[in-house]
C-alpha cells in the first residue's frame, strides 16, 4: 500500500501550482518534489517561503509551535511619569 503524503503537505501541493513553484526554488524537478510524502529537512525553509505555511506546520517533529506573543503592558501611571521626566526637553517646548 503507498504511504500517503502529509497533511499539510497535501494542502500546499493542492495551491496554483505550488509543486513547480518549490522544484524551481529548491533547484530539483518537479516530479521530484510530487514523490515527497514529507517535506525533507533540508527543503524546509524554501516550501514554507514558496508556499507561506510556517515551518512548524510543516514538520512538527523538527519545529516546536512558538509561544504565543504576550500583549504589550500599558505602563502604570507611576512609569508613565519618570519616562516623561527623563524625556529631554526640546528647546521649542
Amino acid at each position: 500500500m503507498p504511504q500517503q503524503r502529509d497533511a499539510v503537505l497535501e494542502e500546499a501541493f493542492q495551491r496554483r501550482l505550488t509543486i513547480r513553484r518549490i522544484a524551481e526554488a529548491a533547484g530539483i524537478s518537479h516530479a521530484a518534489v510530487g514523490k515527497w510524502r514529507r517535506v525533507p529537512a533540508h527543503q524546509i525553509d524554501v516550501v514554507s517561503k514558496v508556499t507561506g505555511i510556517p515551518r512548524w506546520l510543516l514538520r512538527p517533529d523538527i519545529y516546536k509551535r512558538p509561544a504565543p506573543r504576550k500583549p504589550p503592558r500599558k505602563p502604570t501611571p507611576k512609569a508613565a511619569a519618570a519616562c516623561k521626566a527623563r524625556r529631554p526637553r526640546l528647546a521649542a517646548e
